[in-house]
């Protein structure tokens, strides 16, 4: 199958007349297996580009964090050196990985990711205007979101996805209200109440 599925809950913040309202839902991610360096692996860059350009993926280190590739940046590499602002330091991204995630980059050879870490709203005169923060990423430390049309065309495939992505409506609601209970029962919660 060579998918792999997240499970998590989606929040939702909402102020109305009345007050404040949360909405709790359950939510899923289905990953790639494979990272995106062996997905890469022999194919051309224009192939590459126009297959995963503007494509979601999520980290394999640390949290399991989202990111929307912008570009492969074939001038970058892992080898390729970076400002890091916290330590007033240059180095590379061997480095950093190493040092932030303990994980050893394999490939020194492969291109980064550009992929849009935040936007700033910034003033300028009148106009308020979003100006992107930029990070770039490893392929071999990242796997796309979603699935391939050969992936979703699979009958058995989808059959084996479905128990964690379609769950019936009393299994959802027994795990959001276990998650309110956590919620309630969470120190930091109960201060903001009161």
């Amino acid at each position: 199958m060579g998918l792999k599925v997240l499970k998590g809950f989606r929040f939702t913040l909402s102020q109305l007349n009345s007050g404040l309202y949360l909405q709790v839902d359950v939510c899923s991610r289905v990953l790639q297996k494979r990272n995106l360096l062996e997905i890469f692996n022999g194919k051309p860059l224009d192939e590459n580009k126009a297959k995963f350009e503007g494509v979601t993926v999520v980290t394999n280190y640390g949290t399991f964090r989202n990111y929307k590739i912008e570009k492969i940046d074939q001038t970058m590499s892992p080898s390729s050196t970076f400002y890091l602002e916290k330590k007033g330091v240059n180095m590379t991204y061997i480095q950093y990985y190493k040092e932030a995630y303990g994980v050893t980059i394999k490939n020194n050879k492969q291109p980064l990711l550009k992929a849009v870490k935040s936007i700033q709203k910034v003033r300028q005169g009148a106009k308020l205007i979003e100006v992107p923060e930029y990070v770039y990423l490893i392929p071999e430390l990242v796997s796309p979101t979603g699935m391939t049309d050969d992936q979703r065309a699979d009958h058995n495939t989808m059959k084996a996805l479905a128990p964690f992505t379609k769950l019936e409506p009393t299994d959802r609601m027994r795990k959001v209200r276990t998650m309110i209970d956590k919620l309630n029962e969470s120190k930091g919660l109960i201060e903001i109440k009161n």
